[in-house]
C-alpha cells in the first residue's frame, strides 16, 4: 500500500480530474487511489495529520480519486474522516480552514443519499455528551466548531434528492427512512433540542442565517438562541447579538428577540449589582454556567454592553421596522426602563424619523410616574395601593427612574458616548418643560423631586463626563440668558451645579461666560441672583473675571432703567456675600460631589489684601444708590442688613457707610423737631425719595445686634462666641436713636410737619403722614427692645402710640367721609332716575 509521502509526491506531477480529458489518460496517482479502499484512505488521513501534512494529504486524494460508485464512497469517507477529526478539535486553525474549505467544495460532487450520513456525523459536535469542548483549551475552541458551516450545503444536497433518505439519531440509531421535507424538519428539531456547548452558540446563529427558514423555524431558531444566551461566555456576547440581529431581520415578528436580549443584560445588570452589595440574601432567578459568572465584573460587562448598543444602533439605522418594534415594545411596556434598555431606545432617537416619537415618550413617562408620586404623598389611600396601581398603570416608580437616568449617564463613559447627544437632549426638553420663571430657585442638592431637579442633575453629570457634549450645554444655558427667557431659573440652576461641582472645567469655556454677563443688568432680579451664585467660583478663581463683572455691574449702577439699577446693587451685594463666605461651595454641594470636586471648591480663599480693596470698591459703588429711587434705596437697606447679621466682620463698615446718610434727615438745629421729613420727598411730584422708617428700622437693628465688648475688631478675625466690640459709630448711634425717641415723643404733629387738616389726595401730604406713622412704628419698637426701664421711658412709648393712632385716623377718616358722601349722592341719582 502506498504512503502518504508516497501520494504526495505522485500529486506534483499527476493533472487533475478536471482537466483529464485535456492530458490524455489516467495518471498513476489516480491508479494509486482506486487500489486503496475507504479504510486504508482513513488511517493514511490519520498518517498524513500526525505529519502535518492533512490539508495537502486531502486536496491531492480529493482531486484525484475518480468518478465512479466506489470512487463517491472513496470521496464520501475521505469527507467523514476530515469532518470526525475536525470535531475533535485538535486541527490547527489554519489547516482546519483549509480542510473545510476542500470537505464544502465536494458536497456537491457527492450523492444526495450520503449527504444524511455526513450532517448526522457534523451535528455530533452539538452533542455534550460527545463534544470535547469542556475538555480543550480556549485557544482550540475557534476550529472546533467549523464543521457546522457545512450544514446548510449538506441539507440542501439532502433534500435535492427524490428518493427516502435513511439517518441516525443522536444515540447513533438507525431511523426509518423518510422524505426530504420531513428529513428537514427533523435536522431542524434535533439541533434546537440538542444542549448545545456554550462555544458552539455563535457558530450556530451564523450556520442558521445561511438556511432557508420558514417563519415558525425561524421563530424556533431564535428561540433556542435565546434560550442560550444565559450559558454563553461573557466576550461572546457582542458578537452572537450581532448574529441574532441580522438573523431577526428575516422574522415578521421581532418582539421575543428584543425583549430577551434586553431581559438578558438586564439580568446580568442584577447580578453584579448583587455582587457589589454582597448581599447573601437576595435570591436570584438567574441561572448562569459557573464560568460565566466568575468573568463577569462592572468594568467588562459595560464594554459588552457598549459593543451591543453599537451593533443595535447599526441595525436600527438600517431597519425601520425593527425601530417600530422596538418604540412599540416601551409603549406597551413590556420592556421596562433599565440602564440597558434606556440606552437601547436612546439609541433609536438618534435616527432622525425616531428622534421626537422617543423624546415624548420618554417625557411622558417620567410626567406620568412622578405626577403618580405626588398623587401618592397626598392620599393616604393611594399610598396604601401604590403597588397595585403601578402594576395596573404599568408604571415604574418615579425615583426608580431617575435612578435609572443617573446609571446610564455614569455608564456612558464605558463606550456608550453616541448616546450622550441624546442624553443632552433630554434634559433640555425637561428644562424647557418647566414653567417657573421668577420663583424661588431650587436648591440643586436636594433631592430629585421633579423633572428639572432631574434635568439638571443629568446635565450636570453629562457635562463632567463627556467633553464633547460641554460646549453644547452651555450653548443651552447661556442662549437662555441672553434671550431671558421665561424658564431662565432652572437654566441657572444648572449652570450653579455645574460651576461649583467643576469650577475647571467651565473655566475652559470663559470667554463665553463673559459675553452673557453683558446681559445681566436686562436679566430680572431672581434671575440675576441666580446667575451671581453661579459665577462666584469663577470669580474666586480667576481675577478677570471679577474684574469684567464689576465694570458690567459699574456701567448697570448708572443705567437709566431702573430695574438695571436695581440688578447691579443686588449682585454687588452677592459679590460681597460670595467672597467673604470662603466655604460656601463646599457645604452646599458636599453630599453628591467627588473628594476631588470638594477639594477645588474648599480652595477658593480670597487674601486679605484682595477681600478689602474689592470690599472698599464695592462701598463706593453702593454710596453712589444713595441718590437713587426709593426701591433702590429700599433694596440697598435690605441687603445691607442681611450682611450686617451673617458677617460680622463688616458691620463697622457698613455703619461707616449709612450713618452719614442717616445724619443727613436729622436736624439738630432746629428745636422742636427732630427729623427733616421734607428731604425725604421730591420737591415736585412729591412722591417718596428716602424710607426713612427703614433707614432707622435698620440702624436700630443694628444697635440692638451690638453687645459692647472689650477688644478691638480685625475685617477677618474670626468669631470666637463672643460679640464683636461696639465701635465709636456704634455707640454714637446708639446714644441718636435714644434722644430720636425721646424728641419725637415730645414734639407735636404739627412741629413734625403734619397738616390739621389732613387730604390724602395731596401726594405730599399723604407721603409725609405715612412716612410719620412708619417712623413711630419703628421708634415704638427700639423703645419697648432697648431703652432702659422707667417712668420716662412709658411715658415716651405712650406718646408715640398716640401720635400712631392720631395719623392713622387722619388717613383712615377722610377715606370714610368721601366713601359716605359718594353713597349719599348715588341715592340722590337714583331716586331723580325713578321720579
Amino acid at each position: 500500500m502506498a504512503t502518504v509521502q508516497d501520494i504526495l509526491r505522485l500529486a506534483k506531477s499527476a493533472v487533475p480530474l478536471s482537466q483529464a480529458s485535456l492530458a490524455g489518460p489516467s495518471n498513476a496517482l489516480s491508479n494509486v487511489l482506486e487500489s486503496v479502499n475507504v479504510s486504508q484512505l482513513e488511517s493514511l488521513i490519520d498518517s498524513a495529520f500526525s505529519s502535518g501534512v492533512l490539508a495537502d494529504f486531502v486536496r491531492a486524494v480529493l482531486f484525484h480519486v475518480g468518478v465512479g460508485t466506489t470512487s463517491s464512497q472513496k470521496r464520501v469517507g475521505v469527507l467523514e474522516k476530515c469532518i470526525r477529526l475536525l470535531n475533535l478539535g485538535q486541527v490547527d486553525g489554519k489547516v482546519a480552514a483549509n480542510v473545510l474549505q476542500l470537505c464544502a467544495n465536494e458536497i456537491d460532487k457527492i450523492e444526495s443519499s450520503s449527504c444524511p450520513r455526513l450532517l448526522h456525523e457534523v451535528l455530533n459536535c452539538l452533542s455534550t455528551k460527545t463534544s470535547p469542548s469542556l475538555s480543550l483549551p480556549m485557544s482550540a475552541l475557534p476550529s472546533l466548531f467549523k464543521t457546522i458551516e457545512l450544514v446548510p450545503a449538506l441539507l440542501a444536497g439532502a433534500c435535492k434528492s427524490s428518493k427516502p433518505l435513511v439517518s441516525r439519531n443522536e444515540a447513533g440509531d438507525m431511523l426509518d427512512p423518510m422524505a426530504s421535507t420531513d428529513y428537514r424538519q427533523y435536522i431542524l428539531r434535533r439541533m434546537c433540542q440538542s444542549s448545545w456547548p456554550r462555544v458552539a452558540v455563535t457558530p450556530m446563529a451564523t450556520m442558521f442565517r445561511e438556511l432557508n427558514l420558514s417563519e415558525a423555524e425561524l421563530q424556533m431558531a431564535l428561540g433556542k438562541l435565546l434560550r442560550q444566551l444565559k450559558h454563553t461566555d461573557i466576550q461572546e456576547l457582542p458578537s452572537l447579538v450581532y448574529q441574532l440581529l441580522l438573523l431577526g431581520a428575516k422574522a415578521q415578528k421581532r418582539d421575543a428577540l428584543v425583549t430577551g436580549i434586553v431581559d438578558h443584560f438586564g439580568n446580568l445588570d442584577a447580578i453584579v449589582a448583587k455582587t457589589k452589595s454582597d448581599d447573601p440574601s437576595e435570591s436570584m432567578d438567574l441561572l448562569l454556567s459557573q464560568e460565566v459568572e466568575r468573568k463577569l465584573d462592572f468594568a467588562t460587562l459595560m464594554e459588552i454592553e457598549g459593543t451591543v448598543l453599537l451593533h443595535f444602533s447599526f441595525a436600527l439605522r438600517q431597519d425601520v421596522t425593527l425601530g417600530q418594534n422596538l418604540l412599540q415594545l416601551f409603549k406597551s411596556s413590556k420592556i421596562q426602563f433599565s440602564p440597558f434598555s434606556l440606552a437601547l431606545i436612546l439609541s433609536l432617537s438618534r435616527t432622525r424619523r425616531f428622534e421626537q416619537p422617543v423624546m415624548e415618550f420618554i417625557k411622558m413617562s417620567l410626567l406620568n410616574s412622578l405626577n403618580l408620586a405626588q398623587r401618592r404623598a397626598q392620599s393616604q389611600w393611594l399610598c396604601d395601593l401604590t403597588d397595585q396601581v403601578e402594576s395596573v398603570l404599568h408604571l415604574q416608580p418615579f425615583k426608580a427612574l431617575c435612578n435609572v437616568f443617573v446609571k446610564t449617564v455614569e455608564r456612558s463613559i464605558y463606550g456608550w458616548e453616541y448616546i450622550t447627544h441624546s442624553l443632552v437632549q433630554i434634559g433640555v426638553m425637561l428644562l424647557d418643560s418647566d414653567k417657573k420663571s421668577d420663583q424661588k430657585p431650587s436648591r440643586v442638592d436636594s433631592e430629585i423631586d421633579s423633572l428639572s431637579s432631574l434635568a439638571v442633575s443629568l446635565l450636570s453629570a453629562t457635562f463632567k463626563a463627556h467633553e464633547s457634549v460641554r460646549t453644547d450645554i452651555l450653548e443651552q444655558i447661556l442662549s437662555r440668558v441672553m434671550t431671558s427667557a421665561e424658564n431662565v431659573i432652572v437654566y441657572l440652576d444648572l449652570l450653579e451645579m455645574i460651576a461649583h461641582r467643576q469650577p475647571l472645567l467651565l473655566l475652559q469655556h470663559l470667554q463665553r461666560v463673559k459675553e452673557a454677563v453683558e446681559y445681566l443688568p436686562h436679566l430680572t432680579p431672581v434671575a440675576a441672583s441666580a446667575l451671581i451664585r453661579g459665577l462666584i467660583p469663577l470669580i474666586r478663581l480667576r481675577h478677570d473675571m471679577h474684574d469684567y463683572m464689576v465694570l458690567v455691574l459699574r456701567k448697570a449702577i448708572f443705567s437709566r432703567e431702573e430695574n438695571a439699577r436695581a440688578v447691579a446693587l443686588q449682585s454687588f451685594l452677592q459679590l460681597l456675600n460670595g467672597f467673604s463666605s470662603v466655604n460656601l461651595s463646599a457645604s452646599r454641594f458636599s453630599l453628591s460631589q467627588s473628594s476631588s470636586s470638594q477639594r477645588e471648591a474648599s480652595s477658593y480663599n480670597v487674601d486679605k489684601d484682595t477681600y478689602n480693596r474689592f470690599l472698599f470698591e464695592t462701598l463706593s459703588f453702593l454710596r453712589k444708590c444713595f441718590g437713587q429711587q426709593s426701591s433702590v434705596r429700599q433694596a440697598l437697606y435690605q441687603g445691607l442688613c442681611e450682611m450686617y447679621y451673617s458677617q460680622p466682620n463688616v458691620q463697622p463698615v457698613i455703619l461707616d457707610l449709612l450713618l452719614p446718610h442717616f445724619l443727613r434727615y436729622v436736624d439738630d438745629s432746629m428745636e422742636s423737631s427732630c427729623l427733616n421729613f421734607s428731604l425725604c420727598l421730591e420737591k415736585e411730584t412729591g412722591k417718596l425719595l428716602e424710607p426713612l422708617h427703614l433707614l432707622i428700622h435698620f440702624l436700630q437693628r443694628c444697635v440692638r445686634f451690638h453687645q459692647p465688648a472689650g477688644r478691638n475688631v480685625d475685617l477677618f478675625e474670626e468669631e470666637d462666641g463672643d460679640s464683636i466690640v461696639e465701635s465709636g459709630n456704634a455707640m454714637k448711634l446708639r446714644s441718636m436713636l435714644g434722644e430720636l425717641v425721646e424728641r419725637m415723643s415730645a414734639t407735636s404733629l404739627e412741629d413734625l410737619g403734619l397738616d390739621p387738616h389732613l387730604d390724602i389726595s395731596v401726594p405730599r401730604q399723604f407721603y409725609t403722614a405715612s412716612l410719620l406713622m412708619q417712623c413711630c412704628v419703628v421708634l415704638l419698637d427700639y423703645a419697648v427692645a432697648t431703652v432702659a426701664k422707667g417712668p420716662r421711658l412709658q411715658d415716651a412709648i405712650v406718646s408715640l402710640f398716640k401720635k400712631y393712632l392720631h395719623i392713622r385716623d387722619l388717613m383712615t377718616q377722610p377715606v370714610k367721609t368721601n366713601a359716605a358722601k359718594t353713597n349719599k349722592a348715588n341715592k340722590t341719582n337714583n331716586k331723580s332716575t325713578k321720579k
